[in-house]
């Protein structure tokens, strides 16, 4: 390995310990205890070091945020990938979805602001849209023709979303029901949602 490649992996090392110490102090603390001082102490680095790779709190919270949306995305992307029926795709990619929070649980809480104190980071967060694009897409092969618009594919997107996210959000919170369970009422809500009549 050539000496400019070993240097731009050990950044990318290093700026992944910066997130991954980010990631550990909102989970223990909370996200008001977060800045770049405990950053620093956390991975045993001078405080300007992690200035040389994130301006501030703010842009540590986007970079996060947006790993989360880009997983997310790849998870369902993959998962409507192997279906070309859009009513299995469609109910393949919210299962991802469900997946996704639970194998990911701290990263989904700070992008939907579950159980943490976070402000919305200020400017761009990368791939916020990309998963609400790919299931609107999908979506879009559930209404027949003459039924499809904008604004019935929103509709049963944001119908999908709520129902899936409103369970994950419940599970989140307050465990209290069986793993088998929750799949049972989440697959029974999806196939509810998808086979509705198109208004």
């Amino acid at each position: 390995m050539g000496s400019k490649e070993r240097i731009a992996r050990e950044k990318e090392q290093v700026r992944k310990n910066i997130l991954d110490a980010a990631l550990e102090i909102i989970i223990e603390e909370g996200c008001l205890a977060l800045s770049m001082r405990k950053i620093a102490d956390r991975i045993e680095y001078a405080a300007a070091t992690i200035y040389e790779y994130f301006a501030n709190k703010d842009t540590i919270l986007a970079e996060l945020t947006g790993q989360g949306y880009t997983l997310l995305a790849n998870a369902v992307k993959k998962a409507g990938a192997s279906h070309t029926a859009a009513a299995e795709k469609v109910s393949a990619m919210w299962l991802a979805y469900w997946s996704f929070a639970f194998r990911h649980k701290e990263l989904y809480k700070l992008m939907y602001g579950i159980q943490v104190s976070c402000p919305k980071p200020e400017g761009e967060i990368r791939n916020i849209d990309l998963p609400r694009q790919l299931f609107t897409a999908a979506i879009t092969g559930l209404i027949p023709g003459s039924a499809v618009s904008d604004e019935a594919v929103i509709n049963k997107y944001y119908a999908l979303w709520a129902t899936v996210h409103g369970l994950v959000s419940i599970n989140i919170v307050n465990e209290k029901l069986g793993k088998e369970v929750n799949h049972k009422i989440l697959e029974h809500a999806i196939a509810a949602i998808i086979h509705a009549k198109h208004k």
